[in-house]
């Protein structure tokens, strides 16, 4: 099938599905910004740069592409949803909307989502078998692939958490896409982001890996985050922040790491942790979580949208 995905930028949710799609024999094409020049691993066949996305810019491109594709994927973010409008508008062949936040925006594009509670055909954004790093042995403690920002809110969050974990001898190693501010410094080694594939190698060298958050609400409460499934493919324990939520089920139901209700419990997370072969039982285990497992999940929903 030629498939065609279209979204501002290259998420690791699309690059992970474009992934298992282009193994399977599918001809894919993204219709996107130009990519960062750190993300190397982009699964497509054909870039076809739309630069005017928010501007109605994409309908050229989108026409251009009428006889060359079979349908079109259409990824929205929280602010991304004019994208969808813009494509059906321009497009001949059928169009799916890939939701992946809880965003406001309705539609009656036939959809896709990562969790059951948007009621849309639920896949799950895990990682390509064939990205997995070799278990290595802990080189720090903590890795947060995060949105960390500037953002006053988000300081005000993280700040006292990672000073928690920093004064309780924990070594802290973050990745981010986001401008930060010198804040965070003090009590973590900050790094910019780094392609997808090397994010998981940098991981599986932590004793775990930090998801989840204690301010609870409707879009946490239901998330099933990349990172939570990548640090799982990296080979190591998840500490996620937060009882009753999809993801601390997950981490709790597999025995994949340890669930807190406040920062203060990480020492005795960390115990736990090590002291029930966690880290084993989470290598072992990976092999539920791979993204292999949701392309036929994918391809017939594309088929049902095409043939009824």
């Amino acid at each position: 099938m030629r498939i065609c995905h279209v979204s501002r930028g290259a998420c690791p949710r699309i690059l992970k599905l474009a992934y298992v799609q282009k193994k399977a024999g599918h001809e894919i094409h993204w219709v996107g910004y130009t990519p960062p020049s750190y993300q190397t691993t982009l699964p497509f066949k054909y870039f076809h740069q739309a630069q005017e996305i928010r501007f109605g810019g994409i309908g050229k491109t989108i026409g251009e592409l009428n006889d060359k594709v079979d349908i079109f994927h259409v990824h929205t973010h929280l602010f991304d949803t004019e994208i969808l409008d813009h494509v059906r508008a321009a497009a001949k062949k059928k169009v799916v909307w890939d939701r992946h936040d809880n965003a406001a925006y309705q539609s009656d594009a036939p959809m896709l989502c990562p969790t059951e509670a948007f009621g849309g055909t639920v896949y799950k954004t895990y990682v390509p078998r064939d990205w997995w790093p070799r278990a290595k042995d802990p080189e720090y403690d903590m890795v947060i692939a995060t949105g960390l920002s500037s953002v006053e809110s988000h300081f005000r969050y993280w700040l006292p958490v990672f000073k928690t974990f920093k004064e309780a001898g924990i070594r802290i190693r973050c990745y981010t896409n986001s401008i930060i501010p010198d804040h965070y410094s003090e009590y973590a080694e900050m790094n910019g982001p780094i392609d997808v594939v090397d994010l998981l190698q940098e991981m599986s060298k932590a004793r775990f890996g930090l998801c989840g958050t204690l301010n609870k609400g409707p879009i946490i409460d239901d998330a099933h985050p990349n990172k939570l499934y990548e640090y799982i493919a990296a080979g190591i324990p998840v500490v996620c922040l937060g009882k009753d939520m999809a993801m601390s089920k997950v981490v709790e139901f597999y025995k994949l790491g340890a669930v807190i209700e406040k920062a203060e419990d990480i020492v005795s997370a960390l115990e736990y942790i090590e002291t029930n072969g966690i880290r084993e039982n989470v290598v072992e285990n990976r092999a539920r979580f791979i993204m292999d497992s949701q392309e036929p999940i994918v391809m017939n929903f594309y088929k049902k949208v095409l043939y009824g």
